[in-house]
């Protein structure tokens, strides 16, 4: 869905800053260390956890939350 600025009042300030800093991050593919698995890196969002790509499945979820909760209130009728 388009990013208007119904779209971006849907969230608050602490979503808004937390959505582009997982975009950010999710486009960034830390290396992986030496004591994690084949296939599996630190989270890019430097959470703490780990994940087999950008983000774990945390800020992924999280992320996907976010941007579900701006995509239907723009949906909505008003």
């Amino acid at each position: 869905m388009k990013r208007t600025a119904k779209w971006w009042s849907a969230l608050t300030p602490e979503e808004r800053s937390t959505l582009v800093m997982l975009e950010r991050a999710s486009n960034n593919h830390v290396a992986t260390g030496g004591y994690l698995p084949d296939g599996y890196a630190d989270c890019a969002a430097d959470c703490g956890g780990v994940g087999t790509g950008g983000l774990c499945e945390a800020c992924l979820n999280e992320l996907i939350a976010i941007i579900n909760k701006a995509d239907n209130a723009g949906m909505e009728k008003g």
